[in-house]
């Protein structure tokens, strides 16, 4: 929802362009790509994720809380702090419970499971 939501803020509330409101959504990919990235990362070497969708709930929940102090004179690099967080706890999430579903069936089952995960993801968004 954040995906959807922030830039469409940026733009009618803010006043920025397409092209700036896509700009000032970067923390928010950014923070999805390094979550997942050192997520993946550390799984690999440990092996076990179960503690990362944890993690990633609450960053996102955190992230949230702070947009809903969010109001028109705030600065831009306030809403970017939430964006940066909400990121963070999407990224810790979408990897780790990628993992679980790929772990929870035999290999031959492998890219079905991967698929449904990513499939009903978009049907949620």
């Amino acid at each position: 929802g954040a995906m959807l939501t922030i830039p469409l803020y940026l733009q009618i509330v803010v006043g920025l362009t397409p092209t700036e409101s896509g700009f000032a959504t970067l923390p928010l990919v950014g923070g999805l790509m390094i979550a997942s990235i050192t997520s993946g990362q550390i799984v690999a070497r440990v092996g076990r994720y179960r503690i990362f969708p944890v993690i990633g709930t609450a960053l996102v929940s955190s992230g949230y809380v702070v947009l809903t102090f969010m109001t028109i004179d705030k600065p831009l690099w306030f809403l970017m702090i939430g964006m940066f967080l909400i990121g963070l706890g999407l990224g810790s999430v979408m990897q780790s419970l990628t993992l679980a579903s790929q772990g929870s069936v035999e290999a031959r089952d492998m890219g079905v499971a991967t698929s449904s995960a990513t499939f009903f993801r978009q049907i949620g968004g």
